[in-house]
């Protein structure tokens, strides 16, 4: 599905007891030989997952978000109990944003551009700063399906987590629907929360 890649392992026979237990090892091999992608099982969706870690650890995050619009902390708050962990989102969709409230310096916004690696490493900083969390997710994208350049085409987007151990950034480019990389982005940067997270 958009941004989740779904493994199913299947059985078939009459010894339903020997069936899950080879279902089982092949979890636990699958566990071992891809770690780094796995974030849950069961359908659990991603910011289930990110906030169990959180409430776990008593931890916090709050989001800045330029092209996802606010659709993280949408999905981070659709949990119940979040309240617990999330502390608050800056949607920081005009530049104006970013510089007034996120302290991302204009001169840094004209020469980099907004959708690049250090605004968006900025910009997480400056919300975890502001609203005093544990961790920051931020974005900045061109989500389409018009905007894009031969540098930066549309589905281009930079995502960042900010913590006390430090600031990471990943840039991913997906397709040109809009819908589709809005939900692309914020999965991604729910991923990169998680692994963020589980690295502490």
């Amino acid at each position: 599905s958009n941004g989740v890649i779904k493994l199913r392992l299947t059985g078939m026979g009459k010894n339903r007891g020997h069936i899950a237990k080879q279902i089982d090892d092949q979890v636990i091999r699958l566990y071992s030989e891809i770690p780094e992608f796995i974030y849950g099982e069961n359908e659990e969706p991603m910011e289930m997952t990110a906030g169990k870690l959180l409430a776990a650890k008593g931890i916090s995050v709050c989001t800045a978000e330029s092209c996802t619009g606010g659709n993280i902390a949408r999905l981070i708050t659709s949990i119940p109990g979040s309240s617990k962990y999330f502390m608050g989102s800056i949607i920081a969709y005009d530049n104006s944003v970013k510089s007034l409230l996120l302290e991302v310096d204009n001169e840094i916004i004209t020469k980099e551009g907004a959708v690049s690696e250090m605004v968006v490493r900025l910009m997480a900083e400056g919300a975890r700063k502001l609203l005093k969390t544990d961790f920051a997710v931020a974005t900045s994208g061109i989500a389409g399906p018009d905007g894009g350049t031969s540098e930066k085409p549309v589905g281009t987007v930079w995502l960042s987590v900010a913590s006390q151990k430090g600031t990471v950034a990943e840039k991913h480019v997906y397709g040109t629907d809009r819908t589709i990389n809005i939900n692309r982005f914020s999965l991604a940067a729910l991923n990169l929360l998680i692994k963020e997270i589980k690295a502490l």
